[in-house]
């Protein structure tokens, strides 16, 4: 029975508390234990009691520490060097391994030649009546000395290789990530995240493997070379023209390469541009939620893996051919040198015929070997490429310091700002930057002059998309200097408009970064420092209310915290920081005035008083208390100068202050006054807060981020039966075991037919009669081997076909709330080291594990045909294997799962920096630094499972091998005494005994690989059974309204209780209240009064309690399918997402508005004038570039955008959240203009800390600690001097009168 326990990172398993001491790694073990891989008989016998956990695996050794290994690869290897030189690089750091590994390949080579000429000399003694007996134990006896020999070579051999082959998969996972540090932003927008997952997830995995089979390239020539020596000495010189047929298919071989590594190409093409697709909608599944657009995705992710399939089906066949071909070869050399042996007059004889044979067979095994080899090394060539052309990237400038540009200052002087007489924190010196490749004339800013002196407070204001983030980005070098010089002096702390949240603990995320040399996180908190910076940030009550306060994990994005909430921690970030320059990104957008106030009070002019701090700001009332102010306008400065300067000259600023007078009525810096404690936050849709006290995890989970299952014991059956038929039912897998089953009982008859050739069982039949039906017999079993090789791998295209959706169908169809739990690193680790595993492993080990079988079954007949005694004795061998087999599966299949689940934290980590690189960089080489430790832990945590995984396997083959040369000297014995017993047979028998140790092993090796492939299959199944939010379950179908609903837009809320988890307080309690067709009505409250929930419930994201009852025109949402629901509601969220793609396909994915109408929509939002300009030659304005997220925007242009998303929709009802948070006083009066015009008859339902907003409404409902507090007239409420709204609006100190 299957199990399910929940296991994440190395946290133990419950029973580990007293469960024995890890088993001692290598170093510390004597020479036999090392020799024989006792070391690993702890880790193996403890799998037998429980199953096993990352505290269980032993420690790395030194050989396999990370760092030396980078740092050995960057001595050989240093851009721009070639791809070449970068695999010479990895040979030099791998030398030891390589030349150990080479040297076991070639004495177990030499070794497996040995075997042909013991035969021949048995035969020898059994044809030979008078030959004393003591040369038959002679000969048995150096028989088994040979097969021990050869089980300890060729184990090691493994060990190595496999060793040699993590190291590389490490190796290439650490230069990517710390490659991603440095990447310029042009870059990482061409190479966005999912794409760089691939190449750890796949890349890595594919140069792993030409290293592990590399000596193949060198010892297969060398074996078949001797071989044939020895093949031209038993049978004469004309065996040679068999082995000329073997050499003619080599320039088929190397034509056919090449265009497999074509396709090879085009197949991680598209599997690049799928992760990257599956990136992009994991991280904004909100949103395409929201906007009823997850089909869509769906059907492109589709799309893409449809011509993934289609090239891996190429590819497939590709490496069947070559299979056919590699695999024919040994069959045409037996034919045509038994033929030729024949017609030149020789007779055959079992002394001839048995050893060529032997010959033939050792030279099938490496032959059989070389299409994967030759395989492995067109797809690590394409990945080597591919990771090279990564490593060759353009890097981010050097920290900026001072970067200069050779093009010379030929642009007029604009004035100054701060000169002084001293040296200046941050100079631009006619200095032009842009994001892309440019002209100067073209450059995001263009020819500024500016000059900010150390410890100076300077604003930095201008109109949505004038460069006043691009000026904090040229600041920190992320933007490229294009022309004149920037010099910045000093220590970096920057907080970006989007606040990036860290999924680690709240106080984590503050400190961040400020590890000491030695790594040590703890040691270096400064407690009294951290205490003032929680305090200035008004964090002292969020701390109160996480259930475990400072200690609280935060979710992925920081999806447990509101908005204002990660806005405070981002800041609180960046004020811990001992820095001299502090660059903050409209810190205070995200938060109500109140908050905004103390912020600015308490942090920027209190706990960074005299730093250098350049503040972007819309909130305008804190001008006059800044030093100096920069107007930016269309990427230049248009004034700049201290605040009273710049009203008394009565250009733009003053008539941009002017527009937020009119727009704020005169909202104040100073300190306002407030009543008792109430304070207003923003939540975002998005982001709703879970800071209650009983929000906290169910089941004792300690953070937001739910830990990975893994399952234990066994695969269960029904994940066999989910593959089974998504492969096409149990007729196609019948047909492949049929097609297995006649190609190994060709081959055992031809090899029979061989035996009863040499002994002219026939007499009077001619040697053509002989060869005619052995030619038959192996020309059918090449047939058949093509054709379960084809089966198999279409078998597995129809499996990864449907699983792969079915699997993304479900994820789609999940809650947020499983988002919200799952970082997206884990869910692509699903999509593509999972997926892969599915597409092509899992197909592999099950055409090996039926082809080991009936081998086995093969060898059985074989021996059992001489001396039929032999089963008896084999008998209780058989429960020996068994037993082993048993003690290896279960150790095997958790250390499969716990290398599968280590892979997850790599690409986490590597999405999560990825996101933050900005910050991260900001912050210096120290943040930096601390990030690479952390990721280099991650990458040994995987390294030391997939290391045991390799001694566990080797543990095993060497038992297995020994037993196997056991059984070979038992069957030798058994057909030297026997008497009577007809040469031919007894040659077959020994011939196919030899056989046993491979055919035992890779039988046992593969039925565990099976299984433990099947691993990755189960977690594909696990995602596949996903529960579905309320309302998409395809099984629950529910009836759709009429087309015109809603037909007014009335809301009728009753009684409305949300709890977020069952068992935990309600975040609503008891809210009743209508909304009017056409109404204007607002929502505000303080931080966790439940805001964003009720815009949750609307949306039908979070589901009421079953009391409560939400109308729209009299319809319960909850009888309506969701997706329908939000197809006709319209939302304008507070984080706008845009996707890679046009204006065009941001607007309408779906193809189904005339461009005039986009067009009208953009215009009608004002966009026109906001956006940059595109030439007809170019498409027009809808076929602007939008890059992935909107990284090429503003925070205020992707606003628009979503306002115009909403006209495009006409729904009756638009929800706003926070929608002009980012945006100026003017742009923010001009959206409302817009709302008022165009939906002019819609009801809105409008989320605002921006009190202004809501003053024309027809009603505001405030919310307070979840309940409905007040409901009326904005003019009402402020008239009652006990109004919570009339005391938020004090605080903001808006007008009655407006």
């Amino acid at each position: 029975m299957q199990r399910l326990t929940e296991e994440k990172g190395d946290s133990e398993a419950p029973e580990a508390a007293t469960a024995p001491l890890p088993p001692p790694n290598e170093d510390h073990v004597s020479l036999l234990n090392r020799v024989v891989f006792g070391w690993a008989n702890p880790l193996i016998t403890l799998a037998l009691s429980r199953p096993l956990s990352q505290a269980d695996l032993c420690s790395l050794p030194r050989c396999d520490r990370v760092a030396p290994l980078h740092e050995s690869l960057t001595k050989g290897w240093s851009p721009p060097a070639s791809s070449a030189w970068l695999v010479l690089a990895l040979a030099r750091s791998l030398c030891g391994p390589l030349l150990a590994s080479g040297a076991c390949r070639l004495t177990g080579d030499m070794l497996a030649l040995v075997f042909p000429l013991l035969l021949r000399r048995i035969i020898t003694y059994l044809e030979d009546p008078s030959a004393s007996a003591l040369h038959g134990v002679a000969y048995s006896a150096a028989l088994a000395c040979t097969a021990v020999a050869s089980a300890f070579v060729q184990q090691w051999y493994m060990f190595i290789a496999f060793r040699m082959g993590a190291r590389v998969r490490c190796l290439v996972d650490e230069s990517v990530y710390r490659k991603a540090l440095r990447l310029s932003n042009t870059v990482r927008v061409r190479a966005p995240a999912g794409e760089i997952v691939n190449i750890q997830a796949i890349d890595a995995e594919k140069i792993a493997q030409f290293f592990v089979f590399s000596n193949h390239l060198w010892s297969t020539p060398l074996l078949t070379l001797l071989a044939v020596l020895l093949i031209v000495r038993l049978a004469g010189p004309f065996a040679l023209f068999g082995c000329c047929a073997m050499v003619a298919l080599i320039p088929l071989q190397v034509g056919m390469s090449r265009l497999q590594s074509r396709i090879q190409k085009r197949l991680m093409s598209l599997k690049d541009e799928r992760a990257k697709r599956l990136a992009e909608i994991f991280h904004s599944i909100r949103a395409l939620k929201m906007f009823c657009w997850t089909q869509h995705y769906f059907d492109q992710v589709n799309q893409i893996r449809a011509s993934e399939l289609t090239a891996l089906r190429s590819s497939l066949i590709f490496q069947a051919t070559t299979a056919f071909l590699w695999g024919g070869a040994p069959v045409v050399v037996s034919v045509v040198t038994f033929l030729c042996y024949t017609a030149s007059g020789g007779t055959l004889t079992p002394a001839v015929a048995f050893p060529t044979l032997c010959l033939i067979n050792t030279l099938r095994v490496p032959l059989n070997i070389m299409p994967m080899v030759v395989s492995t090394m067109v797809d690590a060539r394409v990945s080597l490429r591919r990771w090279h052309r990564f490593l060759l990237a353009e890097e981010i400038a050097a920290p900026p310091q001072e970067r200069d540009s050779e093009l010379a200052a030929t642009a007029p002087q604009v004035p100054a700002v701060c000169r002084d007489d001293g040296d200046a924190a941050v100079e631009f010196d006619d200095a032009s930057c842009t994001w892309e490749p440019a002209a100067d004339g073209d450059a995001t800013l263009r020819h500024l002059n500016l000059r900010i002196p150390a410890g100076a407070l300077v604003a930095v204001v201008g109109p949505v998309g004038s460069g006043k983030s691009t000026l904090l980005a040229a600041i920190l070098g992320e933007v490229p200097c294009v022309g004149g010089r920037v010099r910045v002096r000093g220590r970096t702390a920057y907080v970006a408009q989007q606040a990036w949240i860290q999924n680690e603990t709240l106080k984590e995320n503050i400190v961040f970064g400020a590890a000491s040399a030695s790594g040590e996180d703890d040691a270096a908190v400064d407690e009294a420092k951290y205490c003032a910076v929680v305090e200035a940030c008004d964090l002292g009550r969020d701390l109160e209310l996480l259930p475990q306060g400072e200690q609280t994990e935060i979710g992925e994005k920081g999806v447990n915290l509101s908005g204002g909430q990660k806005q405070r921690v981002a800041l609180a970030r960046a004020a811990y920081q001992d820095c001299d320059i502090y660059l903050l990104d409209d810190p205070l957008s995200a938060v109500d005035p109140h908050v905004g106030t103390l912020l600015f009070d308490r942090c920027i002019a209190g706990v960074l008083a005299g730093r250098t701090r350049i503040v972007v700001t819309h909130q305008l009332q804190y001008l006059p208390r800044f030093d100096f102010v920069i107007v930016l306008a269309n990427g230049a400065v248009s004034e700049a100068g201290p605040y009273a300067q710049l009203m008394a000259a009565g250009l733009d600023f003053a008539a941009l202050v002017s527009a937020h007078d009119a727009q704020a009525a005169g909202v104040s810096a100073g300190e306002p006054q407030q009543r008792g404690d109430v304070v207003v936050a923003v939540s975002s849709v998005s982001s709703p807060a879970f800071i209650s006290p009983s929000s906290s995890p169910p089941g004792g989970q300690k953070g937001i981020i739910a830990p990975e299952t893994k399952s234990i014991g066994s695969v269960g059956w029904a994940v066999y039966r989910e593959y089974v038929a998504a492969c096409g039912g149990i007729p196609v897998f019948v047909l492949l075991v049929v097609l297995f089953a006649s190609d190994s009982g060709s081959r055992l008859f031809s090899d029979f037919w061989l035996a009863m050739w040499s002994s002219y069982r026939f007499p009077n039949r001619a040697s053509l009669f002989y060869l005619g039906i052995y030619m038959a017999a192996c020309t059918c079993c090449l047939l058949f081997k093509y054709g379960h090789d084809v089966i198999a791998g279409l078998m597995g295209l129809s499996t990864a076909r449907a699983m792969h959706r079915r699997m993304l169908e479900s994820v789609l169809r999940s809650p947020l709330g499983f988002f919200d739990a799952t970082p997206v690193g884990r869910l692509l680790n699903r999509f593509t080291k999972d997926v892969n595993s599915v597409d092509v492993q899992l197909p592999q080990s099950i055409a090996h594990l039926l082809s080991m079988s009936f081998a086995l079954a093969s060898i059985l007949v074989a021996i059992s045909l001489a001396t039929p005694f032999f089963l008896v004795v084999f008998l209780p061998f058989a429960a020996v294997y068994l037993y082993v087999r048993r003690l290896f599966i279960g150790a095997s299949r958790d250390l499969n799962r716990l290398d599968s689940m280590n892979k997850s934290p790599i690409f986490t980590s590597l999405e999560d920096t990825f996101e933050g690189m900005s910050t991260i960089r900001a912050f210096g080489p120290t943040c930096v630094a601390s990030f690479l430790r952390k990721n280099t832990a991650k990458i040994e945590e995987s390294l030391r499972s997939s290391q045991m995984q390799n001694a566990a396997t080797r543990w095993l083959g060497l038992r297995l091998d020994l037993m196997s040369a056991f059984v070979m000297t038992v069957a030798t014995a058994l057909a030297i005494m026997q008497s009577g017993v007809n040469t031919g047979l007894a040659a077959l028998s020994i011939t196919y005994s030899a056989n046993t140790a491979g055919i035992f092993n890779w039988f046992v090796r593969t039925s565990s690989d099976v299984e433990t492939q099947f691993v990755s299959a189960e977690r594909v199944v696990e995602y596949m059974r996903l529960a579905p939010a309320p309302g998409e379950d395809p099984a629950q179908p529910l009836p759709e309204p009429r087309e015109d609903w809603p037909p007014v837009g009335g809301i009728d809320v009753k009684q409305l209780t949300v709890c977020y988890r069952e068992g935990l307080d309600p975040v609503l309690h008891d809210v009743s209240f209508s909304v009017h067709p056409g109404e204007k009505f607002g929502v505000c409250g303080r931080t966790g009064a439940g805001k964003s929930t009720l815009a949750l419930v609307l949306l039908r994201l979070v589901e009421p309690s079953s009391e409560s009852s939400v109308e729209i025109d009299g319809i319960d949402i909850r009888s309506v399918p969701a997706t329908m629901l939000r197809s006709r509601l319209s939302i304008i969220p507070q984080d706008p997402v845009l996707f890679a793609g046009s204006l065009r396909s941001n607007l309408d994915p779906w193809g189904t508005h005339a461009d005039s109408e986009l067009e009208g929509a953009l215009k009608s939002c004002g966009l026109t004038d906001h956006l940059p300009p595109c030439t007809p030659e170019q498409g027009g304005l809808l076929s602007l570039a939008v890059q992935e997220r909107g990284g090429n925007l503003s925070m205020g242009q992707r606003q628009l955008i979503c306002l115009a998303r909403a006209v495009l929709c006409r729904a009756k009802i638009l929800i706003m959240d926070e929608a002009t948070a980012a945006v100026d006083y003017a742009l923010d009066a001009a959206i409302q203009e817009t709302i008022r015009r165009e939906f002019s008859g819609v009801t809105v339902v409008t989320i605002a800390h921006r009190l202004s907003t809501l003053l024309d409404y027809d009603r505001v409902a405030v919310l307070e600690r979840g309940r409905l507090a007040e409901l009326d007239a904005p003019a009402v409420l402020l008239r009652r001097p006990d109004s919570l709204f009339a005391a938020l609006a004090s605080v903001s100190r808006v007008q009655e009168d407006r």
